[in-house]
């Protein structure tokens, strides 16, 4: 973490905003009456043990990336914008920007927010580095009561509490405090204010009041760890229809077994688990046990298709297409949200990083644009040339190829490659050619 510099406005009165939310990371945060919300790190331990909910944040997230962004604005005024994002994580922060774009698409599906610190000189006239921070850490400043976000005259909060990891000591979290709180704003130990200027928070789904968003996990959180149970219980039934269980009996109604004799006959069992052979006793009688376990797959596929459902992700990213209207409009759904989510936290990356940037500055405006996101498969490129061949819309036109080639992304013809129907002078077009075999006029495209 670095923060630099101090603020030179004197903030306005405040005034206090009651809100039914717990200080810091409670087992519960309460936002909104009667509504138990999932603490942040639960929801960091769903994406990390979740094998399907990290896939499709990742899946999200990389496709994401994949589209890439280009800068407009004047060439100056870009090329300066494009410097200063290349030396991002070098004059203060920790991660490169590329890396803290990643960081600004994921965070958001995972805890709801995501917290970019915008780390200026010390007199707030230049903007030298960003930095992110860890969302369990973050929450608005409250009063003492810990129920009430502290706001200005227009209701925004004054700015953030982070709260330090538990192994810094109070005189390093002094140390820390680069900003005097405002009078309402309470402090516990181990936490320091940071006003709202700093701070760049991105969001993935507002709700209500919209100061605790909702990320893609915590509306199906529950369901997770329903899954979970469901899926030890199955691995469980697995090994016991798989491996039947031992029985040993010891003694008999006139020879009633010893303590000593019980536990050398569980011993017996131990080894058998290992190695399927032992030695026992006369008189003690072993034999399997047959078991005729119901496995709950049905169970579990139920909770893996609603997981599915709520993570936003199309089914046929999990199972492959079975029907293909269905896929594709599963398909067209998914893309559609995920550009939408990109246009609003590019508009946010405009407003406060970027543009912030260019106005200490004093640069022309300069804007990120995102590309948008698609998903082109062959198969679905192969059907709509299918089409068109069959329609007789495309015919050998090296202009029309051309056009089709560079509009669907298709890699020019090889320099070597012999064009269909043309032969040497002279030449008979059927020699070489079984009879009754000859080159179709149009070929088949499946």
């Amino acid at each position: 973490m670095a923060l630099f510099g101090f603020l030179n406005k004197v903030p306005a009165k405040p005034i206090t905003l009651t809100l039914a939310a717990d200080k810091g990371e409670p087992s519960a945060i309460k936002s909104v009456d009667n509504t138990e919300r999932i603490a942040l790190s639960k929801l960091e331990g769903a994406y990390y043990q979740d094998p399907l909910c990290r896939i499709a944040i990742d899946t999200r997230t990389s496709m994401i990336m994949q589209a890439g962004y280009k800068l407009n604005g004047k060439e100056d005024d870009v090329k300066k914008v494009t410097e200063w994002l290349a030396s991002i994580g070098t004059q203060g922060g920790t991660v490169q920007w590329n890396e803290l774009l990643e960081i600004i698409f994921k965070y958001p599906q995972i805890y709801g927010n995501a917290f970019i610190e915008r780390i200026y000189s010390d007199n707030q006239r230049k903007l030298y580095d960003l930095d992110f921070h860890d969302p369990k850490g973050i929450d608005y400043g409250k009063d003492g009561t810990g129920t009430k976000i502290i706001a200005d005259k227009f209701g925004n909060p004054v700015g953030y509490v982070q709260t330090l990891p538990y192994q810094y000591s109070e005189e390093v979290a002094k140390a820390l405090q680069k900003f005097d709180a405002p009078a309402d704003v309470k402090l516990g130990s181990g936490q320091i204010f940071i006003p709202k200027e700093f701070f760049v928070q991105f969001k993935y789904g507002a709700f209500g009041e919209g100061y605790y968003p909702l990320g893609l996990i915590e509306p199906i959180y529950k369901l997770i760890v329903q899954k979970r149970r469901a899926e030890v219980g199955y691995s469980n039934a697995l090994k016991n229809a798989g491996f039947p269980v031992w029985i040993m009996k010891v003694g008999s109604v006139e020879n009633p077994p010893t303590e000593q004799q019980l536990k050398d006959g569980l011993d017996v069992l131990k080894l058998l688990n290992e190695g399927n052979v032992c030695t026992t006793a006369y008189y003690n009688d072993i034999k399997k046990e047959a078991t005729n376990i119901q496995l709950p797959a049905d169970a579990l596929n139920y909770f893996i298709e609603q997981e599915i459902t709520g993570l936003g992700i199309p089914s046929s990213l999990v199972y492959g297409r079975s029907n293909r209207s269905v896929s594709e409009r599963q398909e067209f759904i998914f893309i559609s949200s995920l550009n939408q989510y990109v246009a609003k936290n590019v508009e946010k990356i405009n407003n406060e990083i970027i543009g912030e940037f260019c106005r200490l500055e004093k640069l022309g405006e300069v804007k990120m644009e995102w590309n948008e996101i698609s998903v082109g498969e062959l198969d679905a490129l192969a059907l709509r040339i299918s089409r068109l061949v069959k329609s007789q819309a495309l015919t050998p036109d090296e202009n029309l190829e051309k056009f089709l080639r560079g509009m669907e992304g298709i890699p020019d013809k090889a320099p070597s490659a012999e064009k269909p129907g043309k032969k040497e002078a002279g030449a008979d077009a059927t020699k070489g050619n079984n009879p009754g075999n000859g080159a179709k006029d149009t070929p088949d495209v499946e």
